[in-house]
C-alpha cells in the first residue's frame, strides 16, 4: 500500500463524512467502499452503503457537525486507521476508525469513540 493510497482513503473519507449532498456522498462512497461495507459502532453494526450513508445524514444533522483528522492516517498490510475529531452542538468528540481493506476498498469499519 503507498503513501498515494493512504493520503487519498483518508481525504475522501473524510470528504464523505462532510458531505451534505447525499447524491455527491453516494458517488465517493462508491469509489472508496465496498458495497457491501459493515460498519461496526459500539453500540450497532450498519450493513451496506447506502446504511452507512443514512447514518452520516442522521449526525449530520448537527449543525455544527465537522468531522477533521487529528493526525494522519497509518496502516498495517490491508488495515489502517485515522485519529479524529468531531465538533458538534454538544463540544467535541474524539476517537479512531480502523479500516480492513479489500481490494483497495474500506471493507469493514470500525468505530471507536473516547469518553
Amino acid at each position: 500500500m503507498n503513501a498515494q493510497l493512504l493520503n487519498n482513503i483518508q481525504d475522501t473519507h473524510l470528504a464523505i463524512w462532510n458531505e451534505r449532498s447525499r447524491k455527491k456522498r453516494d458517488s465517493m462512497i462508491a469509489d472508496l467502499y465496498t458495497d457491501d461495507i459493515k460498519m461496526y459502532d459500539p453500540n450497532f453494526i450498519l450493513n451496506g452503503s447506502e446504511a452507512v450513508s443514512d447514518f452520516i445524514d442522521k449526525v449530520q444533522s448537527d449543525p455544527k457537525f465537522a468531522f477533521k483528522a487529528i493526525k494522519p492516517m497509518d496502516r498495517t498490510q490491508n488495515g489502517m486507521r485515522l485519529f479524529w475529531s468531531i465538533e458538534t452542538e454538544n463540544g467535541l468528540l474524539t476517537g479512531m476508525d480502523l479500516f480492513i481493506l479489500e481490494h483497495e476498498k474500506v471493507k469493514h469499519l470500525y468505530v471507536f469513540i473516547e469518553g
